[in-house]
């Protein structure tokens, strides 16, 4: 019903087909003769409010079998449910990427996409705390990245925050208050969902000979590379270490912030140096 619901509101149909009526008729008090060419409107047919109850609102719950886009009888498209299957195709493709703040209505289409997961979970998660809409959260991921919200949510850096346009000190404060816990959450999703579940497989102490590469078997997918992989990598190896989600997050977040350009290793033997036991 969504589908034939979108194709009558939308499209409506050719503006304009070329038929000859076969016959005299009379159509709403005017004759109409044998051979007399008409110009039929299919979307005026599926606006018929005869047909279609309030025809200028889109209704996703209508049931519309009886649209004219796709023509009637012996001229009915052959390609309907083809087009259908299309048009139910893009429909999920597009509700996988609407994030919350996104508008749709007659008049405007407004979408938000983002180059990461992270950068899309981080926009969900701001638009989630009071006061912050899509354009407060997108202001905060212009200014200072997704990498860079991790980091300063994860050391409760409010200022850093603070820097976005449109945001002040209780909205800021409030944020990271909101969402420290979310943290480390976020940042593990640089990695796979085998570097979560064993953890990734470092150098850390001192390099080791590389294993030979097997013969005649499939390549292995190639892992995240940047820098959400390597504090999620990070984040990964100091839990099966024993730390704690929050302290880990935080000392991956100041480590990577002193060291943007830092490899997975290099975060986990900073951030291990942060987490030791002072004196």
């Amino acid at each position: 019903n969504a589908v034939n619901e979108i194709m009558r509101f939308a499209f409506g149909g050719p503006a304009g087909m070329q038929r000859f009526a076969v016959r005299d008729f009379t159509l709403r008090g005017r004759e109409i003769r044998k051979g007399q060419m008409l110009m039929l409107a299919l979307g005026g047919a599926n606006r018929d409010p005869a047909v279609f109850p309030d025809p200028d609102v889109l209704d996703l719950d209508r049931d519309n079998r009886e649209t004219m886009v796709f023509g009637h009888g012996p001229h009915y498209c052959l390609g309907a449910n083809l087009a259908r299957q299309e048009m139910g195709c893009m429909l999920d493709a597009a509700l996988d990427i609407v994030t919350p703040g996104s508008r749709v209505r007659e008049d405007l289409m407004q979408l938000f996409g983002f180059n990461s997961l992270v950068e899309k979970e981080w926009h969900r998660l701001l638009t989630s705390v009071q006061g912050v809409g899509a354009k407060v959260s997108l202001a905060i991921l212009g200014t200072l990245g997704p990498e860079g919200v991790s980091r300063a949510i994860a050391l409760g850096d409010w200022a850093s925050v603070k820097a976005a346009k449109g945001v002040g000190p209780k909205t800021a404060q409030r944020i990271v208050l909101d969402l420290k816990d979310k943290a480390p959450g976020v940042m593990a999703m640089g990695g796979t969902v085998t570097e979560a579940m064993d953890g990734p497989d470092l150098d850390v102490v001192e390099p080791a000979d590389p294993a030979p590469k097997p013969k005649n078997k499939a390549a292995v997918p190639k892992k995240p590379s940047g820098a959400a992989a390597a504090s999620a990598g990070a984040l990964s190896a100091l839990g099966n270490l024993g730390y704690g989600p929050s302290d880990a997050a935080a000392a991956v977040a100041e480590a990577a912030g002193d060291n943007p350009d830092a490899g997975e290793a290099e975060l986990i033997r900073a951030a291990l140096r942060l987490l030791a036991p002072k004196g």
